[in-house]
């Protein structure tokens, strides 16, 4: 996971996307994948964590091993730790 450095996180930020850029929506698992919840995710149950991935950056919102809260950036398809990838949602 990279270290949380809001300053080049927020600047990243500011600079315009340009045109034609991908973004995406990556879905994770926050319960490893068992009969229960395979059948759940059928049913269109679950509980999972999202990360928009934008500019070869995901940036998540909610708990991980820093002492802070709140929006930080990690590689994409990697989430926060305990979480399991399960898909992307490509251009949006």
């Amino acid at each position: 996971m990279n270290v949380w450095n809001p300053v080049s996180v927020f600047s990243s930020l500011l600079q315009p996307i340009p045109d034609g850029h991908e973004v995406r929506l990556n879905v994770y698992d926050m319960i490893p994948p068992n009969w229960v919840t395979n059948a759940g995710y059928w049913m269109g149950l679950g509980i999972y964590h999202s990360g928009l991935e934008v500019c070869d950056k995901e940036f998540c919102f909610g708990g991980h091993e820093q002492d802070f809260t709140g929006v930080f950036a990690v590689e994409p398809k990697e989430g926060p730790p305990g979480v399991i990838f399960r898909q992307a949602h490509g251009e949006l």
